[in-house]
């Protein structure tokens, strides 16, 4: 009969001892939450900005093309405005950036030489023109 007295504390004893705390548990997860949000939190942020890069880059894109449709209406002339390009493109688009802000259109002479008359910059994240986050149509988007 001892025996069985034996097993039976011996199986208690093991009951009680297996398996983790809910403190323990918690830890691991917020260590592992910590680790994420240091390893992969600044990636995901970078891969937004460079979607951002590249769909205000394909919408200048789109503007120059609209603006060659328009010049064949409008020869030797500027659009007076961004908006006036809109008709002229397959997908009709805003004419603000992905950070909410105006294409910049330069026409004619304030156009650069690469651009053979007509380009669209957006100013990028930081809102200011000249900067190297500047996002040109006849430039990669990709630096």
């Amino acid at each position: 009969m001892e025996t069985n007295r034996n097993d039976t504390i011996a199986r208690e004893t093991t009951r009680g001892q297996a398996g983790f705390t809910i403190m323990e548990v918690l830890i691991v997860l917020a260590i592992i939450a910590l680790i994420m949000g240091v390893l992969v939190g600044p990636k995901l942020f970078k891969a937004g900005e460079e979607a951002k890069r590249r769909n205000a880059h394909t919408m200048a894109v789109q503007f120059a093309s609209a603006y060659a449709r328009w010049s064949l209406d409008h020869q030797d002339a500027c659009p007076s405005n961004i908006s006036e390009l809109v008709k002229y493109m397959t997908n009709k688009s805003d004419t603000k950036d992905p950070w909410g802000r105006e294409f910049i259109m330069l026409c004619g002479e304030s156009a650069p030489p690469e651009t053979e008359g007509f380009g669209i910059v957006s100013v990028g994240k930081d809102g200011k023109q000249g900067t190297d986050d500047d996002i040109k149509s006849w430039e990669s988007p990709v630096k």
